[in-house]
C-alpha cells in the first residue's frame, strides 16, 4: 500500500502582488518495495496552489526536479517540469504541476532516505507581473527499511555440551537461505549451509577442550544470509554454554602390590605395606590437579602411596578422589584383604623311651616322639617346613609339609639308656620359626651315684658332676632359694604415664632364674591421640632386656586394645590404642598389663 513517506512546501511571490502568492508543495510517496531486490518504488509529485494571484505558463529555464538518495542514486525531471505548463488560474486549487515514479536501491541493511528538490519560477518581464519568483521547495524522509539479514533465534539462553539447540531462522523472504557457524573460545567451526528457517543442532563435547579450566563460556551462533549466491548480510547471538555432567575426571584403575618384605602374592597382618598406584585423567581438555586416597584411617595425596605395616588383618577399602583443572571430582574405591597370621605354634611335643614297636618301655631303646603344631596357610602361599632332630641325628627334615598336624613318629636310632637327649622340634614358615625341646629322659632308677662320685640322681641315671639330678616329684619343707632371683622391684614410669591407683596393682618387675615378670596397670597423664609411633612407659635394667623385642596385645579400657611391647634395650612401650582403628586415649584409660619371658 502506497504511503507518503515525506513532505514539504514554500511559499513564492509575485514580481507585483507580493509575497505567499502561490503555495509550492512536493510530497514523496512510498509505493512498492521488493525484498528480494532491495529495491523501493517512489513517486515525486509537484503541486501550486494559486493564493492571491494567477497564470498560466511555463517555467525558465532555471526550473529543476531533482530527486537523490542516501545510496548514491539521483534523478531529474528537469526536461518535464520546464516544459509543463499548469494552468493556476482558480485561487485555492491546487494543481498537479509534474510527477515523477521511480526505483531507488536501498542500502545494504535495507535503509534508505529520499530528497526531493524542485526549484520553479518564471524570469520577471513587463508582462509577467503575475507569475511566481524562482523558489525552491524540498522534501526529505525514509522509506520502510526491507528487512535484510536473518537474527537468528535460540530455544534455550544456557545450555550444555551434548544438548540438542534448536535454532529458529525468521527469514524475511522465501529465497533466503542461511549459513550458520559458531565460535566457542579459540574453536570455531560450521554448523551447516543453505538452511531455510531452522536447524536442531547438537553441540559438540569436544568444545570443552578450547576450556581446560572452566565449566562454562559463551557460545556464539553468527547467521549469514543469502538470496543465491549474494550475501546479505550477518547477525549474531550468543548463549552461555555448560561443560555436561559427565565431564568428571576418570580414574581408569586403582592398583595395589606389596611394599614391605612379603612376596606372597597375598598381603599379610603384621609384615605387609600397600602400595597404592592410581592411574587418572582429566575430561575433554582438563588435567588432574590432585589426587587424594583414603586408606586404614589415613589419607594420602599424590599419584602413587605406600601405607604403613598393617597389623589388623580383614578387608579394607581404598577410597580415591581426584580433582580436575575444572574444580569437578571423581571418586572410585577399591579393597584389599589383609590375611590374619599367626607365628608357627607348637602344642604339643613328648619323647618317651620305647621298644621298636612303639610301646612304651622304661629301659626301652627307640623314641616315641609325639607332636602337634599348626600354622597359617595364607591362602595356601605360606611354606611350612618341619625338622625333628636330636644331636647330628635327624627325624625329620621336609617342606613343605601339612599346615598343621597332630602325630607322631618311632625312632630307628638306638638311644643309650644310660643317658638322656635333648630332642627338638622346629617348625618353620616364611616368616617365623618356632622351637621347643624336650628331653628323653634315661633308665628310670631310685637312686645313683654318677661313676667319679661327684654325681647324683633321683629317678635316673647320674649323668653329670657337680648336679644333683632329680626326676622324681620333689617336695621340700623348708625354704629353697635359687640364683639370681629378685624381689618385685617398682619401675620408674615415664611422665606420660603414671599409676592407675597408687594403693594397688603398681607397675613391677622380678626375676626367677632366667624369668623375667612386669605386670601392673597404668593410665596416661594427658589426654591424646593414639598413634603407631611407641611411647615409653618405663624401661628395664639392661640386663633384663630380651633378645628379640616381645610384643603383647592387652586389654584397655571398654572394648579398646592397645599393644604393649619389650625392645632389645629394656624399653616398655605403649601404642595403637582402639577398636578397629587409633583413637583418643583418656587421661582415665584403664591400662592393665602382664607380660612373662625367657632370657638367653
Amino acid at each position: 500500500m502506497a504511503k507518503t513517506i515525506a513532505s514539504g512546501s514554500a511559499y513564492a511571490s509575485t514580481y507585483s502582488y507580493g509575497t505567499q502568492s502561490y503555495l509550492y508543495e512536493t510530497e514523496v510517496v512510498e509505493n512498492s518495495q521488493s525484498i528480494e531486490n532491495n529495491t523501493t518504488n517512489v513517486t515525486v509529485n509537484f503541486y501550486i496552489t494559486p493564493k492571491n494571484s494567477k497564470f498560466n505558463g511555463w517555467a525558465d529555464d532555471d526550473a529543476k526536479f531533482e530527486i537523490s538518495s542516501n545510496n548514491g542514486q539521483t534523478f531529474n525531471n528537469n526536461s518535464v517540469l520546464r516544459s509543463a505548463r499548469p494552468n493556476c488560474t482558480t485561487y485555492n486549487s491546487r494543481v498537479l504541476v509534474v510527477s515523477w515514479t521511480g526505483t531507488f536501491n536501498n542500502k545494504t541493511d535495507g535503509s534508505l532516505a529520499i530528497t526531493a528538490s524542485i526549484t520553479y519560477g518564471w524570469v520577471s518581464n513587463s508582462t509577467n507581473y503575475y507569475t511566481p519568483k524562482t523558489t525552491t521547495v524540498t522534501a526529505n524522509g525514509n522509506t520502510t527499511t526491507i528487512p535484510r539479514a536473518t537474527t537468528p533465534t535460540l530455544s534455550v539462553t544456557s545450555a550444555k555440551m551434548g544438548d540438542t539447540l534448536a535454532i529458529s531462522l525468521p527469514r524475511a523472504s522465501n529465497t533466503f537461505t542461511h549459513k550458520l557457524t559458531y565460535s566457542f573460545a579459540s574453536t570455531s567451526g560450521t554448523i551447516g549451509t543453505d538452511i531455510t528457517t531452522s536447524k536442531d543442532w547438537i553441540i559438540p563435547k569436544d568444545l570443552a577442550n578450547s576450556i581446560p579450566s572452566a565449566t562454562n563460556g559463551t557460545l556464539i551462533i553468527s547467521c549469514a544470509t543469502y538470496n543465491g549466491e549474494t550475501l546479505i548480510g550477518s547477525k549474531s547471538i550468543s548463549l552461555t554454554l555448560n561443560i555436561s555432567d559427565d565431564m568428571l575426571p576418570v580414574i581408569s584403575l586403582i592398583k595395589t602390590s606389596e611394599a614391605g618384605t612379603v612376596h606372597l602374592g597375598v598381603y599379610v597382618q603384621n609384615y605387609s605395606k600397600i602400595k597404592i598406584d592410581i592411574t587418572s585423567s582429566g575430561s575433554y581438555g582438563s588435567t588432574v590437579k590432585s589426587i587424594s586416597t583414603t586408606f586404614d584411617g589415613v589419607t594420602y595425596t599424590g599419584a602413587s602411596v605406600t601405607s604403613g605395616i598393617q597389623y589388623i588383618s580383614g578387608e579394607k577399602q581404598i577410597s580415591v578422589t581426584v580433582t580436575d583443572s575444572r574444580g569437578k571430582t571423581a571418586t572410585s574405591t577399591a579393597s584389599v584383604t589383609i590375611l590374619a597370621y599367626k607365628p608357627p605354634k607348637i602344642s604339643a611335643f613328648t619323647a618317651n623311651r620305647c621298644d621298636s614297636e612303639g610301646n612304651a618301655k622304661d629301659d626301652g631303646q627307640y623314641a616315641k616322639i609325639s607332636y602337634a603344631y599348626s600354622t597359617t596357610p595364607l591362602g595356601n602361599q605360606n611354606q611350612i617346613s618341619l625338622k625333628i632332630k636330636s644331636g647330628e641325628t635327624s627325624f625329620i627334615d621336609q617342606s613343605p609339609v601339612a599346615y598343621e598336624a597332630d602325630t607322631f613318629l618311632i625312632t630307628n636310632a638306638v638311644f643309650d639308656t644310660e643317658h638322656s637327649y635333648a630332642i627338638t622340634i622346629t617348625v618353620i614358615d616364611e616368616f617365623n620359626s618356632n622351637t621347643a625341646t624336650v628331653i628323653l629322659p634315661t633308665d628310670i632308677t631310685t637312686f645313683d651315684i654318677l661313676a667319679s662320685g661327684k654325681g647324683i640322681a633321683f629317678g635316673k641315671v647320674a649323668e653329670t658332676e657337680n648336679l644333683l639330678d632329680v626326676k622324681f616329684n620333689a617336695k621340700f619343707s623348708g625354704d629353697v632359694y635359687f640364683k639370681n632371683d629378685t624381689d618385685w622391684t617398682n619401675l620408674t614410669l615415664s611422665t606420660a604415664f603414671t599409676y592407675y591407683d597408687k594403693q594397688t596393682d603398681i607397675p613391677k618387675y622380678r626375676v626367677y632364674g632366667k624369668q623375667v615378670e612386669i605386670r601392673g596397670t597404668i593410665k596416661p597423664t594427658t589426654t591424646h591421640m593414639a598413634s603407631n609411633t611407641r611411647e615409653t612407659i618405663a624401661t628395664l635394667p639392661s640386663a633384663l632386656a630380651p633378645s628379640d623385642a616381645i610384643f603383647l596385645l592387652c586389654q584397655g579400657s571398654g572394648k579398646n586394645t592397645w599393644l604393649l611391647s619389650v625392645q632389645t634395650d629394656g624399653e616398655i612401650t605403649f601404642s595403637r590404642y582402639g577398636t578397629s582403628e587409633n583413637a583418643e586415649v583418656p587421661n582415665t584409660a584403664w591400662l592393665p598389663f602382664q607380660i612373662t619371658y625367657l632370657l638367653d
